[in-house]
């Protein structure tokens, strides 16, 4: 989403702010864990019950607004603003009553990927810091530090939860949320 000026946003009022606002296209939106790979067929699928919203412990999920169109009230998620806990269970699957989310016994695709830039960490300062270490959740492990101090990001281990972004202290932050290109036949 585009970030507006103080100037743009008095100009556009409350009404306008609602046309401009950008939509991410919808093979870049990031649903929440265990949802079809398939855009079209979790769109489809998708009750908009909201069931995933209200089971989630942490409130990570969100229902897309007006502006989303057809997608309205589908569950997206945010990782770098409000990060997924990747729960052991995934309540936001286990609640899912249309199969839109479907849990299973293999560890969900990730949400996303994150990249690690070390020349804006604050441990290239002498910082000892390990936070990001310490908040990739347990199961995942994709963060270890080496030599007890620099931290190091496994890549294919990521599942881009956003845990290490909102644990960081170092502004700007050395990690960077990418966001997966989902399916979609008709694109």
């Amino acid at each position: 989403m585009t970030a507006l000026s103080r100037r743009q946003f008095l100009r556009l009022g409350p009404l306008g702010l609602l046309e401009a606002a950008p939509v991410k296209a919808p093979s870049a939106r990031i649903r929440p864990p265990c949802a079809l790979a398939d855009e079209e067929a979790f769109v489809a699928a998708c009750r908009r019950c909201s069931a995933c919203i209200d089971s989630c412990p942490h409130q990570a999920i969100r229902a897309l607004g007006p502006a989303a169109g057809t997608e309205e009230g589908t569950p997206a998620m945010q990782p770098a603003q409000n990060p997924c806990h990747w729960c052991d269970d995934f309540p936001c699957a286990q609640a899912c009553p249309s199969g839109a989310l479907l849990p299973t016994a293999a560890p969900p695709s990730p949400l996303a990927r994150v990249s690690l830039d070390l020349d804006f960490c604050l441990t290239r300062e002498g910082t000892l810091c390990s936070d990001c270490a310490y908040a990739c959740p347990p199961g995942v492990g994709a963060i270890t530090l080496s030599g007890g101090r620099t931290p190091e990001l496994n890549s294919e281990r990521c599942v881009g939860c956003g845990l290490c972004i909102d644990f960081c202290e170092a502004r700007p932050s050395p990690f960077r949320l990418h966001t997966p290109e989902r399916r979609s036949p008709n694109g």
